[in-house]
């Protein structure tokens, strides 16, 4: 059984040369596309807003800190900030 990989578009490519290079923009554009899915999804498992909103602070200074150390593999931003944010909660 073959793995299948959902590989970033070129648009998330372009936000993450983004983050690189004008971090002010490419944060309030990443937070701008997906701040409401990711925290929703805070939310269903935690179910306190006060805490999810911490959370997805953390899951996003993380995903910079990921970005700016080029640790960041092939997957969406999505996937990666999903997975961030299941392991923080």
């Amino acid at each position: 059984m073959t793995k299948s990989k959902i590989m970033r578009s070129s648009v998330e490519e372009d936000l993450l040369k983004v983050l690189l290079n004008n971090p002010s923009d490419g944060i309030t554009e990443l937070y701008d596309v997906y701040a409401s899915v990711i925290y929703g999804s805070i939310l269903k498992t935690v179910n306190d807003t006060d805490k999810a909103s911490d959370i997805l602070l953390e899951v996003f200074k993380e995903f910079i800190a990921r970005v700016k150390a080029a640790q960041i593999g092939e997957e969406t931003i999505f996937f990666c900030l999903y997975k961030i944010a299941q392991r923080i909660k």
